[in-house]
């Protein structure tokens, strides 16, 4: 059992048999949890801003721009890219930040699609989903419209940017 699930919503994972699946779920079920969807899931993990290697985050993405930085521990031994995450920390900035956004529509703008300000382009989507009220998504924007409350354009539609809480 996870005691934090990959969604950031309160609640649990739990690993174990695929063929015990059926019978816990239904026993969870009975002392009342509730079970979500992959869809549900993933619509969790965007609106709580819970990054995912391979959509939010590559190879190529420092743990600053992804604002990942509780998962670095300056104080430990040597680690594989610690040199140019050591300069970015010195410095003090970089160029670009995931942040969410909130769009309105039903229309979900598919990963890579380009966010604008007055034109010119400024970062782009890393994941989206839309919900019942509207769409709700990850993507990297560039300084120095990545502040939270700041509005930028996605495919013609104006989105909200907002930082995760506590940042």
């Amino acid at each position: 059992m996870q005691p934090k699930p990959v969604t950031g919503a309160a609640g649990v994972r739990l690993y174990g048999p695929i063929d015990a699946k059926e019978n816990l779920v239904a026993r969870l079920v009975a002392l009342g949890a509730t079970t979500g969807s992959p869809a549900e899931a993933e619509i969790a993990r965007i609106q709580n801003f819970v990054p995912r290697f391979g959509a939010d985050i590559t190879a190529a993405t420092l743990p600053q721009e992804s604002q990942m930085m509780h998962a670095i521990h300056f104080q430990k031994g040597c680690y594989l890219g610690q040199e140019i995450v050591e300069r970015v920390r010195s410095r003090g900035h970089v160029n670009r930040t995931l942040m969410g956004f909130r769009l309105e529509g039903e229309s979900a703008p598919a990963p890579t699609t380009p966010l604008t300000v007055d034109g010119k382009e400024t970062g782009e989507v890393t994941s989206s989903v839309a919900t019942a009220g509207g769409v709700s998504g990850l993507a990297y924007v560039r300084v120095p419209h990545n502040k939270s409350g700041a509005t930028v354009s996605i495919d013609g539609r104006a989105a909200q940017l907002f930082a995760p809480a506590g940042i």
